[in-house]
């Protein structure tokens, strides 16, 4: 954000996929992008986002989710999250849970944002994924309801103790078939 010595990024994951999925988890990314970026306040943000997308029929889910990283110069950050998996935070080689407390909308009340502050320190990695991949492996003989986050924190912190120094890049693009089974 120029001239604010902060660094906004979101996560949107759409349902399902194709042009739908594509358009929605866009529109939610833009849209809790500028919010972060005019400091509106985290449950209006919600409220307007949560407005603007269609519930599922028949899932009765929304049909994106999101994670928002807002992070100052100084450490101060903040991790806000609708639906999607809890984010990891790597420090010092072990998965720190910070402390995180729950919103709830009135007009949206089956609906929870997670709202997470800290004090972010050098070499913190803050791990952010959609549930593709906390349902990769779904309905096989191993995984039959998928990877699930504790799998996913096993994998993620195997590779960064074999390679501590592994760029975000280069973690992002690993899979279990290129790295050793979680």
């Amino acid at each position: 954000m120029p001239g604010k010595s902060r660094v906004v990024s979101v996560l949107s994951d759409g349902l399902g996929s194709g042009v739908k999925a594509n358009i929605l988890s866009s529109m939610t990314a833009s849209m809790a992008l500028r919010f972060m970026e005019g400091d509106t306040e985290i449950l209006r943000s919600a409220e307007v986002i949560m407005d603007a997308l269609p519930v599922c029929r028949e899932r009765g889910i929304s049909y994106a989710t999101f994670t928002i990283v807002d992070a100052v110069l100084h450490g101060w950050t903040r991790v806000i999250e609708m639906d999607n998996p809890p984010f990891l935070l790597v420090r010092g080689g072990s998965i720190v849970t910070p402390g995180k407390r729950e919103m709830a909308s009135s007009r949206w009340k089956d609906r929870k944002i997670t709202v997470n502050e800290f004090f972010a320190r050098p070499e913190d990695r803050i791990i952010l994924f959609s549930d593709g991949v906390t349902q990769a492996g779904m309905g096989s003989w191993a995984n039959p309801t998928g990877w699930g986050g504790e799998k996913c924190a096993d994998f993620i912190l195997r590779l960064l103790r074999d390679r501590p120094g592994m760029s975000s890049r280069e973690l992002s693009k690993r899979d279990r078939f290129r790295s050793a089974d979680p």
